[in-house]
């Protein structure tokens, strides 16, 4: 079988070639150089090439995971001629036609530099991994073919929340590959995987978040073709019914057939119980949504009423997501500023928040949405007090997933004056144009790409079509879409004028601080009038 997590490496096979002869190479291995030899085996080893005259010496590498053959073509393929500047101008070329995507209007060099290098970063991953015939090597180990590209090194559990909503809306030729990528993947391996990393599933993190992805992108109408989207959500669906082999090359959903039979995952059941039970909820409530879609409805209604599990560990004592036993009993004495076991990088007062699916089931829970939003008010204004650091931080932490969608939950629950003040806080107080201008790992984008989307005064619920409303940095933000320009007008923004006055699409007033994708991604004119101070906008009555 395959490691289950992450060891063993990858096999890279390269090609190269120089623009000139050579005038003299040699090996060396262990400090030892030997002059005229060719071949070594084994760690610390390398080699040289030497040159004449003083000109620069073009060279041209070729990789791919199938073989050298493979790599030799990709170089002869990508590379005939080693013309050094030609490359240059095409990447400068291909760049700029990917950042020009969107277009910007307003006063801050420094915001232009933060948004077009998260823009940048969120196209640096996943990793083409098919050579330009299209093969490639699967999870199984063995050589494919795909008729698309097909790419690795998916870090799903941090990118479903906002890279992946963003390249829907503007790179969906993108998702639409990635989303093929995993189907593949899963039929290659068996298991649509967790985090696949080079050819293997590695089992990082937690949670099985394609299950997102692929709702979120089939609410948008960015999708595969219909057998691909049965195979994936038979995938999908199996590891949420039941345990993997021991043998399995993936570890499956942890505490499956307690989940089942309890509605939470117990603390013996393994670490981060509590992450794996909401986790778990909101992975049902995406596959749901998918059963719906392919018209399974015994499967959307057994999943719809498993994604309310979240509630099961809420202790109504402690106020708090916490850890329960199999017999039912909650843990004690939970501090919730302190990581604890039960949760998965991140601590209780951070996972307080994470039922995205159900914002208002959440409130609820809690005691109503005002005893939600006072509680949610004191977590912002505790982070307002505590100095940044790159440690983790006890109460909002940006630089982790878990509650990036937590600015979010006022305008959600109807308050976005509140998520103006509060996005706008980690806007400016969390990014940076200097090389420390992230507040932690960008975890393959995901910390850009809300940056982005956040700028443009928008913010995606993951695994619907659902957007809510914020407050945009710029006055002008033009995304070419590829349904038509969606502009989003602001010529009042600024950095005291962050509140949403009115708001208006192709001229029709939108009362709530959400939108659809569909009323967006045909392009149309997004009006935002900004004003200094709170209103009573999309405010619930």
């Amino acid at each position: 079988a395959l490691p289950i997590y992450r060891a063993g490496g990858v096999t890279i096979y390269y090609a190269a070639r120089f623009d000139r002869p050579l005038t003299g190479h040699g090996v060396w291995q262990d400090g030892t150089v030997v002059a005229g030899e060719t071949t070594r085996e084994g760690p610390a080893i390398g080699a040289y090439f030497e040159f004449a005259g003083d000109a620069p010496v073009v060279l041209g590498v070729g990789l791919s995971f199938v073989d050298a053959e493979h790599a030799a073509m990709n170089l002869a393929a990508e590379a005939p001629a080693l013309d050094f500047d030609a490359a240059q101008t095409a990447a400068e070329a291909t760049w700029e036609a990917h950042l020009g995507r969107a277009e910007l209007h307003g006063p801050s060099p420094r915001d232009f530099e933060i948004f077009y290098s998260a823009l940048y970063h969120t196209l640096l991953m996943p990793t083409l991994a098919s050579d330009v015939d299209g093969s490639y090597r699967g999870l199984d180990t063995q050589v494919h073919t795909a008729d698309f590209d097909y790419y690795t090194d998916l870090s799903l559990w941090d990118t479903f929340r906002s890279e992946h909503p963003l390249l829907v809306l503007l790179y969906p030729e993108y998702q639409t590959a990635f989303l093929r990528s995993l189907t593949r993947m899963a039929r290659d391996g068996g298991y649509m995987p967790r985090w696949p990393l080079g050819t293997g599933y590695t089992g990082g993190m937690l949670g099985e978040s394609a299950t997102i992805v692929f709702a979120d992108s089939h609410a948008k109408g960015v999708t595969v073709p219909a057998d691909e989207l049965a195979l994936a959500y038979a995938a999908m669906r199996k590891t949420a019914v039941a345990p993997v082999p021991q043998d399995s090359p993936y570890p499956g959903r942890s505490g499956v057939t307690d989940y089942i039979e309890l509605g939470y995952v117990p603390l013996e059941s393994g670490g981060a119980s509590v992450s794996w039970t909401l986790e778990s909820a909101y992975n049902d409530f995406a596959l749901a949504g998918l059963a719906d879609a392919l018209g399974e409805p015994d499967d959307a209604a057994m999943f719809r009423q498993r994604a309310g599990n979240y509630r099961n560990t809420y202790d109504p004592v402690s106020g708090l997501m916490i850890a329960r036993r199999k017999d039912g009993a909650f843990v004690t004495d939970v501090d919730p500023l302190v990581w604890q076991d039960f949760y998965a990088e991140g601590n209780a007062m951070q996972y307080l928040w994470y039922a995205p699916h159900d914002l208002e089931g959440l409130a609820e829970l809690m005691g109503g949405r005002e005893a939600l939003l006072d509680r949610l008010r004191d977590l912002f204004t505790m982070s307002e007090q505590e100095p940044i650091s790159i440690k983790p931080q006890n109460y909002y932490w940006h630089g982790n997933e878990p509650d990036l969608h937590a600015a979010f939950i006022f305008s959600a629950l109807a308050e976005p004056a509140e998520t103006a003040l509060w996005s706008r806080w980690i806007a400016d107080h969390r990014y940076a144009d200097h090389a420390a201008g992230l507040p932690g790992n960008d975890d393959a984008g995901t910390l850009s790409a809300w940056y982005i989307l956040t700028a443009a005064g928008l913010f995606p619920l993951a695994g619907t079509d659902t957007y809510l409303v914020g407050s945009p940095r710029f006055n002008r933000v033009t995304l070419h879409l590829a349904g038509g320009d969606l502009v989003i007008d602001a010529p009042a923004a600024g950095p005291d004028a962050i509140y949403v006055d009115q708001l208006h699409l192709d001229g029709a007033a939108i009362a709530a601080p959400r939108l659809r994708h569909a009323e967006l991604a045909g392009g149309g004119l997004l009006r935002f009038d900004m004003t200094q101070k709170p209103g009573d906008w999309g405010r619930s009555e």
